[in-house]
């Protein structure tokens, strides 16, 4: 049974981002998903309990006790990148501000669970991978709503408290207990690692067909020529996060693995909860350039360290040289 479930992990892994396209069509060829919305916050609550189990808090008490980094870090993730996408916003989606919205709520986000994985693909610096992720969704409380005050309060209205509060309940506390479980239960844990992996995938495909469901109206008044021009910005969006990524740790002088982990975590980021949070407390709209993110976060992240690897072993060894 617990090998059965390992392979359709790995099985779903591989084909996930065809799921995603699935999910996202069945939500807009059944509008009436949107109805069951009100379960969305306790699918983000479960899916942060879940990725938190495989956390370790020793592996996040090694990585803090290098404070640089751990700045850099921050700095990166919390107004380099939100910065970035705001002036791509203001450049590109200044007539849509719901639209522009969205995408500086994109750069606000904790780091995606999966910026480990790819961190450990790439070889870069695992234990600070799962940092990323434990401590900027720790944070997320009141860090994401203190980023969008400061990008977005110029482009549509926003009171930060009600999404400090929901923050709290659905993202802060389930990883706190997340990760009190994990290191309670450790050997269980990692011994089950692909089956809880396998337990959130469908709560992830879930939300992102009724947010597809909760898009439908909203898609009827876009011209499918905008569209495509919005999934352009949001594709540059994205891999200028990643140049800009890698310029900064380059310019600080950090090797290989910490170089390629931290450009992960600056540019990856937990969609689901962006979706949530655009549902709940503000638009629908404004969860389409989160929905679009989606589609291209996983792709882009399988391939940019196989041109970012190669070119800095050479510079590296030119270096040495």
């Amino acid at each position: 049974m617990i090998e059965a479930m390992a392979r359709w992990n790995g099985w779903l892994e591989a084909r996930f981002t065809w799921l995603i396209l699935a999910s996202l069509a069945f939500g807009m060829l059944c509008p009436g998903l949107a109805r069951v919305v009100f379960i969305a916050p306790y699918f983000i609550a479960l899916i942060m309990f879940l990725v938190a189990l495989r956390c370790r808090l020793a592996d996040v008490v090694r990585a803090l006790r290098s404070p640089g980094k751990i700045g850099l870090l921050l700095l990166l993730t919390y107004l380099v990148m939100p910065f970035f996408a705001w002036t791509m916003a203001k450049g590109f989606l200044a007539h849509e501000p719901q639209l522009a919205a969205g995408l500086v709520l994109i750069n606000s986000l904790p780091v995606a669970a999966t910026c480990s994985m790819w961190a450990g693909i790439a070889g870069g610096d695992l234990a600070l991978g799962l940092t990323a992720v434990s401590l900027t969704t720790l944070l997320s409380g009141l860090a994401t709503p203190a980023v969008l005050a400061l990008f977005i309060g110029t482009m549509i209205d926003f009171d930060p408290g009600p999404l400090m509060r929901g923050l709290f309940w659905t993202v802060m506390i389930p990883v706190a207990l997340g990760l009190i479980v994990g290191e309670r239960r450790r050997a269980f844990i990692d011994s089950h690692g692909p089956q809880i992996g396998l337990l959130v995938k469908p709560f992830m495909l879930s939300m992102l067909a009724i947010n597809a469901a909760l898009l439908v109206p909203y898609l009827q008044g876009i011209p499918a020529v905008e569209l495509v021009r919005l999934y352009l910005v949001v594709f540059m969006q994205m891999m200028g996060g990643y140049l800009l990524g890698f310029a900064i740790t380059v310019f600080f002088g950090l090797d290989y693995a910490a170089s390629i982990t931290m450009t992960y975590a600056a540019t990856m980021r937990n969609n689901g909860a962006g979706i949530l949070i655009a549902v709940s407390y503000f638009s629908p709209l404004m969860a389409l350039p989160i929905t679009l993110n989606t589609l291209i976060q996983q792709p882009i992240a399988s391939t940019i360290y196989k041109f970012y690897r190669p070119w800095r072993a050479r510079r590296d060894g030119l270096a040495r040289g």
